[in-house]
């Protein structure tokens, strides 16, 4: 309930501000693995967008024990089978590779699998980054492609030493041509 009440502050507090944003479930948003609070407040829990020339990919990778279920794995096969943009960003808050639950292994290897196989469709998609959370800090998880860039570190307590990447900050994306980069902003 108090989840639900929050997100619905953020959501009317954004809304009543005109900015357009766009979000993505992590495992603290569907605890129990089941996204309907999620879309109840904000819409799908995955989905697309085109913004100019880049295709914007918004990944739920963040089911406990299932990572990215299969009809999500299919979608994003058709979904960038059908996209005619040059240049592809995926966000997803799970980094391939890490669990949903940092320290609780059971059922990992089914998550990783399941966004191991996304990064795949992806990667033959051309797809230059995808965009990640969950581990609280900054740190290139994986130079692709596609490239894996991990910011999680707008305000939760970190998990990384600051030499390695632990520090609060946001990321300033840029996409010039087919070439995407990021700037690291320290809070």
């Amino acid at each position: 309930v108090a989840w639900f009440e929050n997100a619905e502050r953020i959501n009317a507090f954004l809304e009543s501000q005109g900015i357009d944003y766009h979000v993505i479930p992590g495992d603290n948003d569907m605890p129990t693995g089941d996204p309907s609070a999620f879309q109840a407040v904000f819409g799908p829990d995955y989905y697309s967008l085109d913004v100019q020339d880049s295709h914007l990919v918004f990944l739920n990778n963040a089911i406990f024990g299932v990572g990215l279920p299969e009809e999500e794995l299919s979608w994003l096969r058709e979904d960038l089978a059908s996209t005619d943009k040059e240049v592809i960003i995926a966000f997803a808050h799970v980094p391939p590779g890490a669990s949903v639950k940092l320290f609780e292994r059971e059922a990992a290897q089914q998550e990783e699998q399941s966004n191991l196989e996304a990064v795949e469709i992806l990667e033959q998609a051309g797809a230059e980054v995808i965009y990640c959370g969950h581990l609280h800090g900054y740190m290139i998880y994986n130079y692709g492609p596609p490239r894996v860039v991990v910011s999680g570190g707008a305000g939760a307590q970190l998990h990384l030493s600051e030499e390695t990447g632990g520090y609060h900050h946001f990321l300033r994306v840029t996409v010039e041509g087919d070439t995407v980069t990021e700037q690291v902003i320290p809070l």
